[in-house]
């Protein structure tokens, strides 16, 4: 026996064969949507949520999400090149100095140095230059002999011939006797002057026994005194004749005097030039030291103290004070 489906079983068939052809082509679109989308970005999902204790304003842990996108640009930057001929630097500066060694261009003239004369101190103090002798003045050195001596004395004497100091002891006489310069009454002695001395040995017999010294003299020395020390320089030996310049001697002595000057910075000092001349006939005396002496310790010439006075005890000298006290 054969049984007919009946219409209403026919629809039925129908409609599910269209569901199904509907949902195949939804799941289609949706995995061509998937993969286009992830084809062109990538999305990196940090669900991390935010430090304990850090909430937002309804209660929420914040959620941070990054992204980074794929399709990045990179630039390379060309490197700098940049020539440079050294020819054409060091040739120009080149030509210019040869041009100058050539003396096509004078820098300073000889005139032009003579504004800056107070500028040339020469503030410097030289150990090489003779210094100036002071106390102890006069070394002297007795010879040995095999005479059994007793005691000895030394005599100074002046150009007179006048004893002005005795130094003696008992016994031998030591290898070496310093004298300080100064007579008996405690007075230094006097520069330009001349002075002699005689040793004398008394053995044990009694017998003197007598050596004659060479005379000498100091051209210059310094000395201290209780408020002051003290530079004297004989006249005849520190000026020429003409007293418009200083001597050869006269020079070194010069320099030294001025290194003292500069050791004794901090105090006053004054120049008193002695003579038995009328003192109009030592104004060019007067103008060379002062030139000399400002333009060596930088002074202005209106700032120096020198006098011409008439000869005192001391002699024809040129005396440099230092007022210390």
């Amino acid at each position: 026996m054969i049984k007919k489906r009946s219409s209403s079983d026919s629809s039925e068939r129908g409609s599910s064969r269209a569901c199904s052809a509907l949902c195949f082509i939804l799941i289609t679109l949706s995995l061509i949507f998937l993969s286009y989308a992830a084809a062109s970005t990538q999305e990196v999902l940090d669900t991390d949520t935010s430090p304990r204790g850090k909430e937002s304003s309804e209660g929420l842990s914040e959620v941070v999400i990054k992204g980074e996108a794929k399709d990045t640009v990179k630039v390379e930057k060309a490197p700098y090149q940049i020539e440079i001929k050294l020819e054409e630097i060091v040739s120009p500066s080149i030509e210019e100095t040869e041009a100058l060694m050539e003396g096509g261009l004078e820098i300073l003239r000889q005139g032009d140095l003579q504004q800056f004369t107070r500028l040339n101190s020469k503030q410097v103090i030289r150990p090489s230059l003779p210094s100036l002798p002071e106390p102890p003045l006069v070394t002297f050195h007795p010879r040995r002999s095999n005479l059994k001596i007793k005691r000895w004395k030394l005599t100074i004497s002046d150009e007179k011939g006048s004893i002005i100091r005795t130094l003696q002891d008992k016994g031998s006489p030591p290898r070496t006797i310093e004298w300080d310069g100064q007579d008996e009454r405690g007075k230094i002695i006097k520069v330009g002057t001349l002075y002699s001395y005689n040793f004398v040995g008394i053995d044990q017999d009694g017998k003197p026994h007598t050596t004659s010294g060479k005379p000498f003299q100091l051209w210059a020395l310094k000395y201290d005194e209780r408020d002051s020390v003290n530079i004297e320089v004989a006249n005849r030996v520190l000026y020429t004749s003409e007293r418009d310049e200083f001597s050869e001697d006269g020079k070194l002595i010069m320099e030294k005097a001025i290194d003292c000057l500069r050791q004794y910075s901090r105090y006053p000092f004054r120049i008193e030039i002695y003579t038995d001349e009328d003192p109009a006939v030592w104004e060019k005396a007067k103008a060379l030291l002062s030139n000399y002496v400002s333009g060596s310790l930088i002074l202005l010439p209106e700032d120096l103290r020198i006098n011409v006075k008439r000869k005192d005890v001391r002699g024809l000298t040129t005396c440099f004070i230092i007022q210390t006290r």
